[in-house]
């Protein structure tokens, strides 16, 4: 059992890592248990700070599910170095905090930043120097790195490609691409959750250019949840100047992938129905539910779409879309070496990079595809068709194939 004057020695140790950029990148990329409680027993003795490698390791045991977040630590007055990034927002006696996490050099090559959080935490430095900061705090730095901001930004209405196009864009190592991200989620619904907390949008810009700030000088997109269409006019009073994208697909198809393996705005548990505007009593999974919720999400770009920063762009159009037009429309140049790099990144399943792509067409789903035909025709139709008018390529896209009807 380690002693109170070890735990204090292990507290001065935790304070010093967090202030020296040496120390972090030394410790940062060790992930075998004994070999970071030798090396960090050793660095902090050079340091004056008496600790064994066996007090170390009893503060490294496994946190799978995360419930040292809900444990109460330290504030700290500022963000910590810029290799440290959100990934956890709470609120403590009325006050929102913000855990960090050690990511060095780490790339976000995941399909969803969940999976980088994951890989980040397998890290013994992120289960010994735990950082928490309050939210409050946050717009003093962003002052301070207004130079953090996003190319763009990808909204979708799910099961349309949304993952491909972060994929193919995280294929290239010049850009950073945050998927799905549940510190931007818990930024963009908090005012909703909490409504004595006005806060919005300066948490969601602190939480923005906080996971940006990894490399600035980088491109940096940011693929956001489904439901998040809701919360476009808060992303455009928030970023007035940055672009985004809305990609969308048939409803058929959409509604049969969802019936396969629903997503989480399908699910009332996960994604509350007052979100979309729809009653308690409606929040019971069905395919109606699904098809109502998919609506509304599609519903909520339609009005902010003639501000002129917006783009809709149909599954149809993908991947060829991501140069001819995404990018143009972010206003970032992709050269021939980058589209083949795209290109073949493409060719694999998004979700599962070493997989290669391929149209499920089984005996099942062509039953599901049959079955919510009718619901998707009279519940999503509408707003796919007031979609397609407003997308000037989509008239010239042959549907399911991705080339020009004039091809």
């Amino acid at each position: 059992m380690t002693s109170q004057a070890g735990t204090s020695e292990l507290d001065k140790f935790r304070e010093l890592v967090l202030s020296e950029d040496a120390l972090q990148e030394d410790l940062g990329t060790i992930e075998d248990v004994a070999a970071f409680a030798a090396r960090a027993s050793l660095l902090a003795g050079q340091r004056g700070i008496a600790i064994s490698a066996d007090d170390l390791k009893t503060h490294l045991r496994d946190d799978p599910i995360g419930l040292s977040r809900r444990s109460p630590m330290p504030l700290r007055a500022e963000p910590p170095q810029d290799n440290w990034l959100p990934i956890h927002i709470a609120i403590f006696a009325q006050q929102i905090t913000i855990d960090w996490a050690y990511f060095g050099a780490q790339r976000f090559a995941d399909p969803f930043f969940e999976e980088s959080i994951r890989i980040a935490l397998r890290h013994p430095l992120n289960r010994l120097v735990k950082c928490r900061t309050l939210a409050a705090d946050l717009p003093r730095w962003v002052e301070r790195h207004a130079d953090v901001a996003p190319s763009g930004f990808i909204f979708h209405m799910s099961r349309c490609g949304s993952t491909l196009v972060s994929q193919m864009l995280a294929s290239d190592p010049r850009n950073v691409v945050i998927s799905e991200a549940s510190p931007i989620d818990k930024a963009a619904q908090i005012d909703r959750m909490h409504a004595a907390l006005d806060v919005q949008p300066a948490l969601l810009r602190g939480i923005v250019a906080a996971l940006g700030r990894a490399n600035p000088a980088r491109r940096y997109f940011i693929k956001l949840d489904s439901w998040h269409t809701l919360a476009l006019p808060l992303f455009r009073r928030a970023f007035p100047s940055v672009p985004w994208v809305f990609l969308y697909r048939d409803p058929v198809e959409v509604m049969t992938s969802q019936m396969l393996q629903p997503g989480m705005q399908a699910i009332p548990d996960f994604v509350q129905p007052a979100w979309f505007g729809l009653e308690p009593d409606e929040g019971l999974f069905s395919e109606r539910y699904c098809a109502r919720v998919i609506g509304r999400i599609c519903e909520a770009v339609l009005q902010p779409y003639d501000d002129g920063s917006g783009l809709l762009v149909n599954y149809d159009q993908l991947p060829e879309a991501l140069w001819t037009a995404i990018l143009p429309h972010f206003g970032v140049p992709c050269g021939d070496t980058e589209r083949k790099v795209m290109a073949e990144r493409a060719r694999q399943d998004s979700k599962a990079p070493d997989t290669d792509f391929s149209r499920d067409s089984g005996n099942r789903r062509r039953k599901i595809q049959e079955a919510v035909k009718p619901i998707a025709e009279e519940y999503l139709r509408d707003v796919y068709d007031r979609l397609e008018a407003l997308n000037p390529a989509a008239s010239r896209i042959e549907a399911g194939t991705g080339k020009s009807k004039s091809a």
